[in-house]
């Protein structure tokens, strides 16, 4: 009877080991407040880093002034006009008054030709009127005979 109640009882034991061996749970409720300040922290500086990070800010040369033109706005609107558009074209008449415009959209720039009568190119294909044209680093865009390069930094 001894013997049964022994066996029993390492039944037992055999029971508790087996339960420690579980792994432990993740769960807060688990956690020591210490963990819970250092996964907190360590969120909040994850975070800040994400957006603290530099983003592109795209740009054009003027490649016959060498003049640096920061495409500063969501639509950024190019031509010879003094009034309604960002970048005013001086000095040459082949360019329409809002010849083409620049388009951000979730971290990709885009030129669209405003119906301009000498039209727009990048990298010697014309872009078709209404059309979004993707440019990417080092493009060559032409607005009518007057060449920028577009640039990524």
């Amino acid at each position: 009877m001894i013997e049964d109640i022994y066996d029993d009882m390492n039944i037992e034991k055999k029971k508790d080991d087996e339960k420690d061996k579980k792994p432990k749970s993740t769960s807060i409720l688990n956690k020591s407040v210490t963990e819970l300040v250092k996964d907190a922290v360590g969120a909040v500086s994850a975070a800040t880093a994400a957006t603290n990070s530099p983003k592109a800010l795209p740009y054009l040369i003027r490649v016959s002034t060498e003049e640096r033109i920061m495409l500063n706005k969501a639509i950024f609107k190019i031509g010879k006009a003094t009034r309604g558009v960002d970048y005013t074209v001086g000095g040459n008449g082949a360019i329409s008054r809002q010849h083409a415009f620049i388009i951000q959209k979730d971290g990709v720039c885009y030129i669209k030709d405003n119906k301009s009568t000498n039209h727009t190119y990048v990298n010697g294909k014309r872009v078709e009127d209404g059309v979004e044209e993707i440019l990417t680093h080092d493009s060559l865009v032409r607005l009518a005979d007057e060449e920028f390069t577009f640039k990524i930094r």
